[in-house]
């Protein structure tokens, strides 16, 4: 049984709601017969919210003039199908990285579009690591091939955290603590990596209210936002995600947290 599941059977138990297992290994279920749960997918967004939180450009074109969100110029896939090459602007590598040098400074981020859990994202230094990162994402033989590789400006972060968030208000909010380094884009793997409860509750209810066009995006009911506090105390949103996991979170504080967030959730919507 997959977290997120596990941790919304114990809050159907808390509430007293009825629920059932759709398949045989419990990672889908049904809560009183009308929402329907999934591994990390919750009945709260409409498909197509849930897509665009998926396509981090998409969710930075909307967003860029209403919160501050660091600088991201997306690229197609040099190699692209003949289909696609009416969207192609850079018809080589070279092209790209002329591009990505022309309006990012050193370090930059280079990472996919849609990609998850920090998998292929990368801090570069040279232009050298820019191909080794593009050459990455854009490799077809991969199982995390993107035909859109994104350049962000490089946010140094005082503090990196995520809120979760339900009908705009904040359910469960934590660090992403990575000591002895700088970049911690898969935080867990690092040393001393952990997943520590936000102590600062002033910090998350700030970001409530600077990222407001965010999570009351029509469609949008239930959605975590990867926050960066930099070191002049400025708030940065990285991007959205409509299905956290909770996996991290859980290793380091345990499922009870959870397990009141999804109550909290599940109270809220009942009593609308």
């Amino acid at each position: 049984m997959q977290s997120n599941i596990r941790c919304i059977t114990q809050a159907c138990d808390l509430n007293g709601l009825t629920y059932r297992y759709i398949d045989t290994n419990k990672n889908c279920m049904a809560v009183e017969e009308l929402l329907i749960f999934q591994l990390n997918r919750t009945p709260f967004n409409v498909e197509s919210m849930a897509g665009f939180c998926k396509d981090k450009e998409h969710h930075y074109d909307l967003l860029k003039d209403k919160i501050n969100m660091p600088k991201t110029l997306g690229f197609l896939d040099y190699d692209s199908q003949e289909i696609f090459k009416q969207y192609l602007h850079f018809d080589s590598q070279d092209k790209v990285i002329e591009q990505i040098e022309q309006n990012f400074d050193y370090p930059l981020v280079i990472k996919q579009n849609k990609g998850a859990l920090g998998i292929n994202v990368f801090r570069c230094h040279t232009q050298a690591q820019i191909r080794q990162a593009l050459g990455q994402i854009y490799d077809k033989q991969s199982i995390n091939y993107d035909y859109v590789a994104l350049a962000q400006q490089y946010i140094k972060p005082k503090i990196e955290f995520r809120v979760i968030f339900f009908d705009g208000k904040p359910v469960l909010s934590y660090e992403r603590v990575f000591a002895k380094t700088e970049f911690g884009a898969r935080y867990w793997e690092t040393e001393e990596g952990k997943a520590l409860p936000v102590t600062d509750q002033d910090l998350v209810q700030r970001s409530a209210r600077e990222f407001a066009p965010a999570v009351t995006l029509p469609g949008l009911r239930y959605v975590a936002l990867d926050i960066i506090l930099n070191e002049q105390d400025e708030l940065y949103l990285l991007e959205l995600n409509s299905g956290p996991q909770v996996n991290h979170f859980i290793q380091s504080n345990g499922e009870a947290p959870v397990v009141e967030m999804y109550s909290n959730i599940l109270k809220a919507y009942f009593a609308s």
